[in-house]
């Protein structure tokens, strides 16, 4: 779908892009994950099982919130997507 919206001549850079910020996003979330669990095994005296079940909540309760946002449709209410997604059939309303 994400090919259907890029010019032909565009796709190479464009792919490149979209999997570096992914690679990125990955691997900032991991450190940062593993941060936290550092810092409430140091500061709140936390065993590593509870700072790793804390950092699993937390990331369920994001990966939640997202899914609620697609389903609900409030994405293509996004500034940053609106453009994007009212050139394809995403968002129709």
């Amino acid at each position: 779908m994400l090919a259907e919206l890029i010019v032909p001549t565009a796709r190479t850079t464009t792919f490149a892009w979209y999997n570096f910020v992914g690679y990125l996003a990955t691997a900032l979330g991991s450190a940062e994950a593993g941060r936290l669990v550092d810092f409430l095994q140091l500061t709140q005296h936390w065993t590593p099982v509870e700072s790793c079940r804390a950092v699993f909540v937390q990331y369920s309760i994001v990966g939640a919130a997202l899914i609620a946002i697609l389903v609900t449709g409030d994405a293509c209410h996004c500034i940053l997507v609106k453009d994007l997604l009212s050139r394809s059939h995403f968002c129709s309303r």
